[in-house]
């Protein structure tokens, strides 16, 4: 039968393990690449960006303007 692995998080990993660190790392990075995916691929399809990345849309809500001080 096989043996399943646990998914590290902050909350289980031993933080002086080197090994279990490096592996909540790689999995952290691999989030938030998607998520940051996911949001450029909603940018772009609201229209607000261009496919490099550009902004296009210049009438932006104002919280998302650049002087708004909202953080994502």
């Amino acid at each position: 039968m096989p043996v399943k692995q646990s998914v590290p998080t902050w909350k289980s990993v031993d933080v002086d393990d080197p090994d279990a660190l490096r592996q909540l790392e790689e999995k952290e990075e691999l989030d938030a690449e998607v998520r940051i995916r996911n949001a450029v691929r909603e940018l772009e399809k609201a229209g607000v960006i261009d496919s490099k990345g550009r902004r296009i849309r210049q009438n932006l809500s104002p919280d998302m303007s650049e002087d708004s001080g909202c953080e994502v």
